[in-house]
C-alpha cells in the first residue's frame, strides 16, 4: 500500500454545528460545516473560490468547537477521510486557531 500525505490548512467560518454526540465508548464528538471563500491567481487570471466543508472533531476539540460562535473565522486543521456513507470527503479537525478575517496572518501561498 502506498503512503502519502493527507493535511488540510484552511481558512473558514464555521457556519453551523450538528448537535453534540458521543461514540459508543463515550468519546465526545462535535459535527460542523465550515465556509471558505477566496480568490487565487490560476493560469494568469483570478479564480474565485467558494465552497462548504463537512467537518468533526472530537474529545477536547469537539468541546472547543461546542463552544465557539457561529460565524468564527478561524485557521482549520486536519485532514480529509471519506464521511460514514463515503460519499463526501470530511475534515478531520486536529487544530482550530482563531483568526481576524480579512488579514493573510503572516502567511504566504508558498508557505500553506
Amino acid at each position: 500500500m502506498a503512503t502519502g500525505v493527507n493535511r488540510l490548512s484552511l481558512h473558514a467560518t464555521l457556519m453551523a454545528r450538528d448537535a453534540p454526540r458521543h461514540s459508543p465508548a463515550g468519546v465526545p464528538i462535535q459535527g460542523f460545516t465550515l465556509s471558505h471563500v477566496s480568490a487565487l491567481p490560476h493560469h494568469g487570471a483570478q479564480r474565485q473560490v467558494a465552497f462548504e466543508l463537512k467537518g468533526m472533531a472530537f474529545e477536547a476539540l469537539a468541546q472547543t468547537v461546542a463552544a465557539l460562535p457561529l460565524g468564527v473565522f478561524g485557521q482549520w486543521q486536519g485532514f480529509l477521510a471519506g464521511s460514514y456513507r463515503g460519499k463526501q470527503l470530511v475534515l478531520q479537525l486536529q487544530r482550530f486557531t482563531p483568526l481576524i478575517e480579512g488579514t493573510n496572518h503572516g502567511t504566504t501561498e508558498e508557505e500553506l
